[in-house]
């Protein structure tokens, strides 16, 4: 395994760092959880609407702090409206995603 990242299924985001063997060999990785990856969408698709729907991510933050981690996310309660899904949005969207995760990871990583 040549990948610093991990995809692990599990209904809890979670982002962590592990260890696996290669025969005789440790191999460090960062190990992410799809609902992780989910929850970065969510959220970062929250912000981004919040740049032309101010109130937004403050609804997204409290809808968020319901959830449990017992089942998977729900959907993003999302505005009606083009915007939603404009391509400055999913620009917007995808910047936020990226320096989430990128510094989240480069954090764990930090650890190894």
């Amino acid at each position: 395994m040549d990948a610093p990242t991990v995809l692990a299924a599990d209904t809890t985001p979670f982002l962590k760092p592990c260890e696996m063997a290669d025969g005789t060999n440790t191999l460090r990785a960062v190990s992410i959880s799809a609902e992780f990856v989910d929850f970065a969408n969510h959220l970062s698709h929250a912000k981004a609407i919040e740049q032309w729907d101010r109130g937004f991510l403050k609804k997204h933050l409290a809808a968020l702090a319901q959830e449990t981690g017992a089942t998977a996310l729900k959907d993003l309660p999302l505005p009606a409206g083009q915007r939603t899904w404009s391509d400055d949005t999913m620009n917007a969207q995808l910047s936020q995603f990226n320096q989430m995760v990128g510094t989240l990871v480069a954090i764990e990583m930090a650890h190894h």
